[in-house]
């Protein structure tokens, strides 16, 4: 693509590219697959009014798009990228960490030696599943297979008490439903919180001209 449209600067270039038959070295024009575009992406570099044609700078960005995404998936490799700054490289090492793993493992609350934290972590699963164990008579959302799978059930929600519903009646009754303008309308009273109504949009006031007096002399005399 960047061989056959590189030096393009059109708006739209075709999506057929140049290649060279491997093995062969026989050039031959083929189709370009964009498949590897998402469906947002193909709606965007294909135009309806341009069949057989790519929207150029769409295209470009879609390309670097998927491309970032790959990378950072790990999907794809950029060849001598081992070149520049490892991150690796900047963290400390295990010497370094040392003097620092009392104070850590003080405030996260852990053993400060791996047999410690092995061990402290089995009793701890081990509690947990006795617990799991003596509740599960009880429990009626959790129900174990004739294969030994465990599954569990949609859990429904609660019946209302009756003391939730007396209060819910209370509140409703001391607190009963108004409209948004029935709340404003005291607020912008006492407050003038909001400017005065005035002609809707799209309308200009038009100021009123002043009666003009009847002409000294004249009858007023209306038709």
């Amino acid at each position: 693509m960047a061989d056959s449209h590189g030096h393009r600067t059109s708006e739209y270039v075709t999506d057929e590219v140049r290649i060279t038959g491997p093995g062969t070295g026989i050039p031959a024009r083929e189709r370009l697959d964009t498949t590897f575009a998402p469906e947002a992406w193909q709606k965007v570099i294909r135009d309806k009014r341009h069949p057989g044609k790519l929207a150029r700078r769409h295209f470009e960005l879609c390309v670097l798009s998927c491309l970032a995404d790959e990378l950072v998936r790990g999907d794809v490799a950029a060849a001598g990228s081992d070149l520049y700054a490892n991150w690796q490289r900047q963290l400390l090492s295990f010497a370094d960490c040392q003097p620092y793993l009392p104070g850590y493992c003080r405030e996260a609350g852990l053993p400060e030696d791996g047999a410690h934290f092995v061990a402290e972590l089995k009793a701890a699963m081990k509690e947990l599943a006795i617990q799991v164990d003596a509740g599960y008579p009880d429990n009626a959302d959790l129900v174990i297979e004739d294969d030994g799978r465990p599954s569990l059930k949609a859990r429904k929600g609660a019946e209302r008490t009756a003391s939730t519903r007396a209060l819910e009646a209370e509140v409703k009754q001391r607190l009963p439903e108004r409209s948004l303008l029935e709340v404003l309308g005291p607020q912008h009273a006492l407050g003038g919180l909001a400017p005065p109504p005035g002609p809707a949009v799209g309308i200009r006031p038009q100021a009123r001209r002043p009666a003009r007096a009847p002409h000294a002399g004249r009858p007023n005399l209306r038709l």
